[in-house]
């Protein structure tokens, strides 16, 4: 399951109208033994453009792990992806997630876009 929301910022409590310098974010939710955190990792850089920056913090493109065990995946495969060119995906320790606002949750399925 998926939920947005914000992180890797210092403003407490967040919004979509006062964000501060957080990230809109998404937090997936998943079963180790149906899918693997290296197969989650290597789809997320295959659905986006990782090799440009993104002059805002607000629609950067981010990976906050939890633990040394994701960090290392998330390292093994950055490492390998930057032979071929810069990596200009974030890379950090999740701190606080914050729960975006409700009218933002399963956005695109609400208007029949889903994904």
């Amino acid at each position: 399951s998926t939920r947005v929301g914000y992180s890797g910022g210092t403003k407490k409590n967040p919004t979509y109208y006062s964000l501060g310098d957080h990230t809109e974010v998404i937090q997936v939710t998943y079963d180790p033994k149906v899918v693997s955190y290296k197969k989650l990792v290597k789809l997320f850089f295959s659905n986006h453009y990782f090799r440009s920056k993104c002059s805002s913090k607000q629609y950067r493109s981010g990976i906050w792990y939890q633990g040394e065990e994701q960090k290392q995946v998330v390292n093994d495969i950055v490492g390998g992806l930057k032979k071929d060119g810069a990596v200009y995906t974030h890379i950090a320790p999740l701190g606080d997630f914050y729960l975006a606002e409700d009218y933002h949750q399963k956005y695109f399925m609400k208007r029949g876009r889903g994904y």
